[in-house]
Parts: C-alpha cells; sequence; structure tokens
C-alpha cells in the first residue's frame, strides 16, 4: 500500500508539471534542478578559533580525530563562516583585529566557504547592550566619526581583497537595535546619526565590494515592531542595506521572560515574511544558539530553526548561522561541542541526510520496456520517447553489492517541467540492482532520484543512519548511487551528482 501511495504522489507531482517531452538523461535532469535549486546558507560564527588554539583546545569530529576548526564545520555541513571584527582589541590580546581575520578567512576561502565579515565598530564587544566607541574616535565629531566608520571599513575590506578574499556579506555594526557608536550613533538620541553612520558604512564596503551583500543586524527576531522602528529610522534618514540579519535565541528570549522557544522560532519566521513585504528585503538569520546541556533538546530546537527558516520562509530566509558552536560548554552556554571538543547532537541539525529539497526523478521498473514506454505515452497523450540503452562497464564502472556490475538496462525518459519520469528494463540476466528488485517486487515504482551536491558525504551520511549504497557508477559527466533504504523508506533512493 505504501509504494503505491508513493506511486500516486509521484504521478500527481508529474503530471502537473506536463508540458513538454523528450529524450534526456540524468545529466539534464540533474543540470535542470541544479539550476533550480538556489543555496541555503548554513554557517557558523567560529571568531573564536585562533584564539582557542592558542590556549590549545583541539576539536574533534564525532569519530575523535582531531580536525582544524573550519574544516570541521565544512565536514559537519556548513557552507560558510562568519567572522567578527574589532578595531584596536591590543588590550584583548589582539584577537579579531584585521590580521586575525586575514587568518582565518583564509582557511574559509581554501575550503569554498562564503564569508561574511562582522564589523562590531569598537574595540571589543558590540551588542545590544554595549555599542562603545573606539578609544582612538572618542573624542571626534560626528562628521569626523563618518570618516572614521568609512576608513576602518575600507581599511579592513581592502586587506582582504589584497589577499584574494572576497566576503559575500558585510555586516555594518553588530545588533544595532539602538543604533552603534553610543552616544553619537544612538538610534534612540540621535536618529539621524545612526542613519549617517550607517551610511558611510555601506558605501565604504560597496567602495571595495560593489557585489557584496551589507547587512543590517538587529537582535531578537520576533520583536517586529522593534525592527519597524529601526529600518524606519535608516530608510527615512537617507540610508540603505541589501539584506536584514536576525539575531534568534530561544534560550535568552525565555531567560528574559520575552516569550517561549516555540513562539520565539514562529514569531521571527513572521517577521521575516513581514520584513519582505514592507521593505522588499530578504533576511538571514546571523546569529542564534542553544542550550548545550541537553543536547538532543537542542537538536530538536535548532533543527527547528534550520527547517523552517529553510522550507518554511518562502525563500526570503537566505541561511542560518550558529555562533561560536565550537566553545566548550564551560566557556559559553549555548555552544554545540562538548567539553572533550567533540560535536554534540545540536550539529546534526546542520547535516542532513540529503544536501537538496528537490526531487530530480522517479522510476518505474519493468519487463517489456517498449510495450510500457508507449503505454505511458498514450495514456499522457506526448510522443512516444526513445529507447536507450546504458553504455558498458567501461564508460560506467557500475558496481553491485561490492563487485563490478556489468549489466546494462534498457532506459526511456519522459521529462516534464518539475520532475524526469525513468522508465528501465534489464536487458538480460546479468544480477543487478534492477533484476533484484523486479524479481522481488515485480513491476512498479523502483526509486526516487534525488540531485546530490555532495555524494561522497551524502553517502556517508546514510549509511551512518543504516542505508547503505547498493550499486552506482558513472554517466557522462557526473555519477549515480543507488541506497539500500526500502527496510526504512519502504522503497530505494537514487543518488545523482553532476561534475
Amino acid at each position: 500500500m505504501k509504494r503505491e501511495l508513493l506511486m500516486l504522489l509521484c504521478m500527481a507531482a508529474f503530471i502537473m508539471g506536463m508540458n513538454s517531452c523528450g529524450v534526456k538523461g540524468n545529466e539534464a535532469a540533474v543540470e535542470e534542478q541544479q539550476e533550480q535549486e538556489e543555496v541555503f546558507y548554513k554557517g557558523a560564527d567560529i571568531s573564536w578559533i585562533t584564539e582557542m588554539e592558542s590556549k590549545s583546545e583541539k576539536l574533534y569530529n564525532a569519530a575523535g580525530e582531531e580536525r582544524e576548526g573550519t574544516a570541521l564545520m565544512k565536514e559537519l555541513g556548513m557552507n560558510a563562516v562568519r567572522l567578527r571584527v574589532w578595531v584596536d582589541p591590543s588590550k584583548h590580546g589582539n584577537w579579531c583585529n584585521k590580521e586575525d581575520l586575514l587568518v582565518k578567512c583564509k582557511r574559509a576561502a581554501a575550503l569554498d566557504m562564503e564569508i561574511m565579515i562582522d564589523f562590531h565598530y569598537s574595540d571589543y564587544w558590540a551588542d545590544p547592550n554595549h555599542q562603545n566607541i573606539p578609544e582612538a574616535w572618542k573624542n571626534h565629531s560626528y562628521e569626523e566619526m563618518k570618516q572614521d566608520v568609512a576608513a576602518h571599513t575600507k581599511d579592513v575590506l581592502t586587506l582582504l581583497k589584497n589577499n584574494q578574499i572576497n566576503p559575500k556579506w558585510v555586516q555594518v555594526g553588530n545588533e544595532t537595535s539602538d543604533g552603534f557608536l553610543w552616544p553619537v550613533g544612538k538610534a534612540s538620541e540621535n536618529p539621524e546619526q545612526y542613519a549617517g553612520l550607517f551610511k558611510a558604512g555601506y558605501d565604504a564596503a560597496k567602495e571595495v565590494f560593489p557585489e557584496t551583500i551589507v547587512i543590517v543586524h538587529l537582535d531578537n527576531g520576533f520583536d517586529q515592531e522593534m525592527y519597524d522602528w529601526n529600518l524606519d529610522i535608516l530608510k527615512n534618514n537617507g540610508a540603505k542595506w541589501d539584506m536584514i540579519g536576525l539575531s534568534v535565541y530561544p534560550y535568552w528570549a525565555m531567560q528574559n521572560k520575552q516569550v517561549n522557544a516555540n513562539e520565539t522560532i514562529a514569531r521571527s519566521l513572521a517577521n521575516i515574511q513581514h520584513l519582505y513585504e514592507k521593505y522588499g528585503s530578504e533576511s538571514i538569520i546571523v546569529e542564534t544558539g542553544t542550550e548545550v546541556t541537553d543536547p538532543e533538546k537542542g537538536r530538536r530546537e535548532m533543527s527547528r530553526i534550520v527547517q523552517r527558516a529553510m522550507n518554511q520562509s518562502k525563500g526570503h530566509c537566505k541561511g542560518v548561522f550558529y555562533w561560536e558552536p565550537e566553545c566548550r560548554p564551560t566557556h559559553y552556554k549555548l555552544g554545540a561541542f562538548d567539553e572533550e571538543g567533540r560535536p554534540t547532537a545540536i550539529m546534526e541539525a546542520f547535516t542532513p541526510k540529503l544536501y537538496t529539497k528537490r526531487v530530480a526523478q522517479f522510476a518505474i521498473l519493468c519487463w517489456d520496456i517498449n510495450k510500457t514506454t508507449e503505454n505511458w505515452a498514450k495514456f499522457l497523450g506526448v510522443e512516444t520517447p526513445k529507447i536507450v540503452t546504458t553504455d558498458s562497464w567501461e564508460a560506467t564502472h557500475a558496481y553491485y553489492r561490492g563487485k563490478p556490475c556489468h549489466a546494462q538496462i534498457y532506459q526511456s525518459f519522459f521529462n516534464f517541467e518539475n520532475i524526469q519520469f525513468e522508465l528501465i528494463s534489464p536487458m538480460d540476466d546479468t544480477p543487478s540492482v534492477w533484476l533484484e528488485y523486479l524479481k522481488k517486487n515485480g513491476e512498479g515504482l523502483h526509486h526516487i532520484a534525488f540531485t546530490c551536491k555532495d555524494m561522497k558525504q551524502t553517502l556517508k551520511n546514510l549509511a551512518e543512519d543504516g542505508m547503505p549504497v547498493v550499486a552506482g557508477g558513472d554517466y557522462t559527466n557526473g555519477r549515480y548511487s543507488y541506497i539500500d533504504s526500502e527496510g526504512k523508506l519502504t522503497m530505494m533512493l537514487e543518488l545523482l551528482e553532476n561534475d
């Protein structure tokens, strides 16, 4: 019954997308899905990483293998990092100055991870309760301070540019809910000056990197009224931004007796939609975290944040960044690692079993490919597609249950707007994943195929979840893998990855 239900769901998606039909193989199906799928950024602020290394605080993956922190974040499913920069932190060990920032940026760039630069415009921490003017700027006028903001922004970004670092995002200020550089740029006291200082940072960032996305970052993502107030000040005083950054911390919201965890998440997602409707601005959650003392509870909470941001924001939330997940619990209670430096279950929220949200294809097994293809073409009212055969083993390097597989199959493809429908029939009695399934289950639905961006990592994730690879091989400019998922999912999965 479950297989029949899955078949009906696939056919519903299939028929809804009927516009054209033709002969295209796996490569075309993957290309079409990859073109449609926009990257959702899963990141971490790991600005503490070099300071931790100086104290010999090592990090390990779940298997106990030592890893450099940036590389470990990528291994855990992250595709971006966020890094803060202070003006003159010489009284604080010079961590997070521009030279320290460059070290961390180089690591991320070498791993092809996107980078967000978080300007605090302070010598040390800037947040909703602290927006202290850098010591060197303290006696400067508002006009001079605009020049300071611009000069510091350009100085840091030019250093990165000269080292071939191209940040995707630049934050002008950190949690500037009541402005920054107090009291000169305090929004509740000097709203025009807050906007003027923000504009100075925005223009400076664009001067060095015209394509970078400049973010205005506020805390309490659930507080729609505060966002409207702050952003209206910027807008009404001539300042611009490209994207809105939110902090979403259910823990702190509850500690401050504002809203509970579920309400924090729900209202933050509603605010993201509101901000798009009011300002036409996309958003990104640039800070979040959950209490590490109960990792399983934290995993569930963080999964809700990531999945709702990715799937329930109508595409208006572009990513989620965890703030300092690599910290030990004794250092920071909202980290996501244990005292030994290993990731807890919380990090599983960023490590999906599949690195995709889209189905590329579904396939039906049959004994008579010619008859079945003609019947489907008549039923759908489309031209009968050409029947093709797969290449020989010399081209596909196919394997089946750990051994070379010389089986070949007949295929026909019906290509529609949002999905591909494939018919498969074994050419002979050579053992294969298709013949085994056909003999066991008879004709009908064989698999659903997903596009895959990291085949190696995805296969590892699925194997750890009790769904090992059973067969695979190459096709033109790509590769496929069949997953033994029948026990858990009542059917097989196929992964498709193009070069």
